[in-house]
Parts: structure tokens; C-alpha cells; sequence
């Protein structure tokens, strides 16, 4: 009775040291999926930033499998690119990277050559080694099955230049035809939309612009035909926007003094009656 007693003693001990090794050895599933994802991504030759969104925090060993199988992975990464058309300039402009969609390749592809469009100066306009300096933020401001939406917001300081400007520049993608999309293909942009611009327009929801929100019917009012000589809603083209959750956010000139940009939303309903396009809304 004894030596059975000493061999349970040491028995027993040996068993739960083995599972607590094996337990803090245990990789989640989602680990092994996060892993795997970085890795792919880490070889783009890309200068890459240290901030990654997601929707949720990663599930912990101890959650259950139904919890872990609900729980939603990265759709996109951001990352910086830093190329410069000559040793003496800077460029700094963040970007999203797309993952686990069906064209992100390609997606990517139209994503970098704008930006990469947007790091350089206008040959026609500037020599090769002109000093420049280019900073610019970015967000994916909405995003469904059927159209993505980015706005690039920052600065552009040419040597040449009396002074620094503020830009703001927006990249709408219709994800099946991997197409740009222009107002006009969403909008009628007629005297009646115009309207309900100056109406029913307010402060945008996304942070962009370069006046406070107290300003905004000030900021309005310079883009009436009091102030302006010529319409952009006359040349609705040349206006560019982007998509939130709630509305569409149309982007102005302004002058130099007061921002060189406007920006002011639109909800959906309020301009439902002029839309023609394609596209849903919902996320």
C-alpha cells in the first residue's frame, strides 16, 4: 500500500506539468492565419507602416471555437510610401493595402499608381530635381461588395512654391470593374442638385478639412455664385468626393487664405431623387 501511494505521488505531478506544457503550446487558429498574412505581406517592396486595423480584438486561447470561427480578420493594412523622384526631396503618403478579396491584386495595383502618381511633379512643369516635400494621410472612409472609397488628405511644399498648399485627393473604385467612378456616374448634377447642396449640406463626418465646424456656413457661402465666378456644379467633373457610411462628401476649391479645400456631406436621402447610379450603400 505504501509504494503504490509513493507512485500515484509522483505520478500525479508529472501528469499536470504535461498539460500546462501542452496547453501554453496550443496555437489558436486565428494566430495561425495572422501569422500567415504578415508573412505574405512583409515581402512587398514597400516601406511599410506599424499600424493595422481591424474590427475586433484577436480571440484569446481560452474563447470558444463558435467565437473565434465569428470573429472578423483585417480587410486592409496601411502602409507609407517614401519615394522621392530625386535624392533631395521627401514623400511620405499613407496608403491602404486590400487582403482576402477576390481582385485585391489588382485593387492594389490601381491603389499604389496613384499614389505613386501623386509622390512626383508634373514634368512639364518642374524640373527632375526640384526640391519638394509631400506629407499625406490617408483613410478608407467606406467600403462594401460593390465600391471602395479613399481620401488622401495632407501637404505639398515645392522649393519653387511662394508657399505650401493643403490638397486633398479622393480614389473611388468600382470593385468589379476595377474602375474609377466619377460623381457623375452616381449623380445628375443639374440646377436642382445644386440646391439642395447649398440647403442641405453639412460639416463633413470625416475629419479632412482645414476649417472648424463653426465655420462651416461661412465656408458655404464662398462657394455660392456671389463669390464665384464660374460653378464647379457647372463642371462637375472637376468636383471630386468620397463615401461615408451616412453620406457623400463633395470636395471644393477654396483659396489659399481660408484652407484651399472645402469639403461639406450630403446624406443619401436627401439626394436620392438625383442618383443614377449602380452602387448600395449599405456596409
Amino acid at each position: 500500500m505504501k509504494k503504490q501511494f509513493l507512485k500515484h505521488a509522483i505520478l500525479f505531478p508529472v501528469i499536470i506539468c504535461s498539460l500546462i506544457i501542452g496547453c501554453s503550446q496550443t496555437i489558436s487558429p486565428s494566430q495561425m492565419q495572422k501569422n500567415s498574412t504578415e508573412t505574405s505581406l512583409s515581402g512587398a517592396d514597400i516601406t511599410e507602416s506599424q499600424q493595422i486595423y481591424e474590427h475586433s480584438e484577436p480571440p484569446s486561447p481560452c474563447e470558444t471555437q463558435k467565437q473565434s470561427q465569428e470573429q472578423e480578420e483585417p480587410a486592409y493594412e496601411m502602409k507609407h510610401y517614401t519615394q522621392a523622384q530625386n535624392e533631395h526631396s521627401s514623400v511620405s503618403i499613407e496608403y491602404p493595402v486590400f487582403y482576402g478579396m477576390e481582385n485585391s491584386k489588382e485593387l492594389n495595383e490601381i491603389i499604389l499608381e496613384t499614389v505613386q502618381n501623386m509622390s512626383t511633379l508634373a514634368p512639364e512643369l518642374f524640373p527632375l530635381d526640384t526640391q519638394y516635400t509631400f506629407s499625406y494621410q490617408s483613410r478608407v472612409t467606406f467600403r462594401n461588395s460593390d465600391i471602395v472609397s479613399i481620401v488622401f488628405w495632407g501637404t505639398q511644399d515645392i522649393e519653387v512654391s511662394a508657399f505650401p498648399t493643403s490638397t486633398l485627393k479622393t480614389l473611388n473604385i468600382d470593385l468589379e470593374s476595377l474602375k474609377t467612378v466619377a460623381l457623375t456616374d452616381l449623380y445628375n448634377i443639374d440646377e436642382n442638385f445644386k440646391e439642395l447642396f447649398f440647403e442641405k449640406s453639412f460639416y463633413p463626418s470625416v475629419p479632412v478639412s482645414n476649417y472648424e465646424e463653426s465655420d462651416f456656413s461661412e465656408m458655404l457661402k464662398l462657394q455660392t455664385d456671389e463669390y464665384r465666378s464660374v460653378s464647379q456644379f457647372s463642371l462637375p467633373d472637376t468636383i471630386t468626393f468620397f463615401l461615408t457610411p451616412e453620406g457623400i462628401v463633395l470636395c471644393l476649391f477654396a483659396s489659399h487664405d481660408v484652407g484651399d479645400h472645402f469639403e461639406a456631406e450630403l446624406s443619401y436621402d436627401d439626394i436620392q431623387s438625383h442618383y443614377i447610379g449602380k452602387y448600395h450603400f449599405e456596409e
